[in-house]
């Protein structure tokens, strides 16, 4: 299984058949805890144990799960996946996954090479001696495939060439992989913007990055019918769906709930409507009755109806009711701020938005400033420059002042309490790059975040994850 399985075909009446392509999977062995009774508690994403013999559809090996923490996994990941040069499909539960992949890739590329060509894992890799000795002896080295990633690698250099092309031998994926026709994860809703820097650094425009369900753990939503769509048809026999109109959902709670700690226990408003009821252009929080014990269940997710499939709705993820800013009543969501600082850096400061995260005021550690007003975390570079080339200064007031106006003119109750004194002007806070990887590397090493459920937080609750932002803002 280690050894680069070219594309194997074979003349059947003069038609050639090409082999099927492996996958690479970006699964991760949990971490799960348990209850006084026995009852085990994680992630409900796909796990290496699940079906062992599902395994062998995917580039790597079964041995490699022995490894149980999440940065040397994604190095084999990376490896296995690389030394397979018909690889069809890089699949993960979210779209960052495949960013993190990526970024992986490129920081231990000559170790990977080296690795390709001797059969011999780095020295200073943190396995067990048992694990490595397993997979050392399984592994074929592949001297031509080496050869074959030191030659792309010299020719088009990631660190120091934009990505601007996007013909089908432009991006860096495409040329390590000639047939890799998806990207198979969860593009939508917050992760939008890291599927723009994903296509902007190493996938360009030519390989599909495709959301095939709208799932959580409490089950199947919906099923994207468009293979390049980021809408999805509600699946009305997987749950009993209702649906809260977003100015009856705003009136049932202050706006102060945790996206991680929803309180899922008030009783959803008499007004709630049914599937067949929705209103194309509307906004809706989705509340679920299952059959595995939850009833009438808040779990946080904003909808908007698109249109019908049939009698059935058709959906966009707007955002997570919790991921709102809310210092005064004016309810800036997660997409409304999103909206307004991306054209602000578009229009106003001419940068790139490489990644950000919002605090509210009463959370800020530094400092004692305690009047209300927005803070937003935000990693920059210049423009065009691929993410190669870091803003590393404060924002000027000009600056400032043109996203504050971005963000009235997207919220007219942030503008009427701007104009009245009860909010102060927005703070955005350029930090250091590695900062948000800082962030995640938090999340999952200290917080207990599954590496397949990883979600970048738009608004940081947190004290030790607005910690991390804080130590990496940059000084005035």
């Amino acid at each position: 299984f280690a050894k680069n399985t070219s594309s194997i075909t074979e003349e059947k009446g003069g038609i050639q058949w090409p082999n099927l392509q492996k996958s690479c999977k970006l699964m991760f062995t949990p971490k799960y805890s348990y209850t006084p009774n026995g009852l085990k508690i994680g992630p409900n994403s796909s796990a290496p144990h699940d079906n062992k013999a599902l395994l062998q559809l995917y580039t790597t090996p079964a041995d490699a799960y022995d490894v149980m923490t999440e940065p040397e996994l994604l190095f084999l990941h990376c490896l296995y996946a690389v030394l397979d040069s018909n690889l069809g499909l890089i699949e993960s539960n979210f779209v960052v996954g495949v960013y993190n992949f990526f970024v992986c890739l490129d920081t231990h590329w000559d170790d990977i090479v080296s690795t390709i060509r001797t059969g011999k894992l780095p020295k200073d890799f943190q396995i067990s001696d048992e694990v490595r000795e397993k997979l050392e002896g399984q592994f074929v080295p592949n001297v031509e495939r080496a050869e074959e990633l030191v030659l792309i690698r010299k020719q088009y250099d990631i660190s120091d060439h934009a990505q601007s092309s996007t013909a089908a031998t432009s991006s860096f994926a495409r040329r390590i992989w000639p047939k890799l026709h998806t990207i198979m994860a969860n593009e939508t809703g917050s992760f939008h913007l890291c599927g723009q820097r994903l296509r902007e650094r190493w996938v360009g425009n030519d390989i599909t990055i495709f959301s095939p369900i709208y799932a959580a753990t409490e089950g199947l939503i919906g099923v994207n019918t468009d293979m390049n769509g980021k809408t999805y048809v509600l699946s009305p026999k997987a749950m009993f769906f209702e649906f809260l109109p977003m100015d009856e959902s705003n009136n049932d709670d202050d706006g102060s709930k945790n996206d991680d700690n929803n309180d899922s226990s008030e009783k959803p408003s008499e007004n709630a409507l049914f599937i067949e009821e929705l209103e194309v252009g509307k906004e809706y929080e989705m509340i679920v009755t299952n059959l595995t014990g939850l009833y009438r269940y808040r779990f946080g997710d904003v909808i908007r109806c698109v249109g019908y499939h049939g009698e059935s709705p058709i959906v966009e993820i707007a955002y997570r009711k919790g991921q709102f800013l809310n210092a005064q009543g004016e309810r800036t969501s997660e997409e409304t701020f999103y909206t307004s600082l991306s054209k602000t850096a578009e229009e106003d400061w001419n940068l790139d938005i490489l990644d950000y995260s919002t605090v509210e005021y009463f959370l800020k550690q530094n400092g004692t400033d305690s009047c209300p007003c927005y803070t937003v975390y935000v990693e920059l570079a210049e423009k065009n420059s691929n993410g190669n080339t870091p803003v590393l200064r404060p924002l000027t007031d000009v600056e400032l002042n043109a996203l504050d106006r971005q963000v009235g003119k997207a919220n007219h109750l942030y503008e009427f309490f701007r104009s009245n004194g009860r909010l102060h002007r927005i703070e955005a806070v350029p930090v250091r790059p590695g900062t948000f990887e800082k962030l995640r590397k938090t999340m999952v090493n200290n917080l207990g975040t599954s590496p397949m459920q990883m979600k970048q937080p738009r608004v940081t609750r947190d004290p030790r994850l607005v910690c991390v932002l804080e130590e990496g803002a940059i000084d005035s």
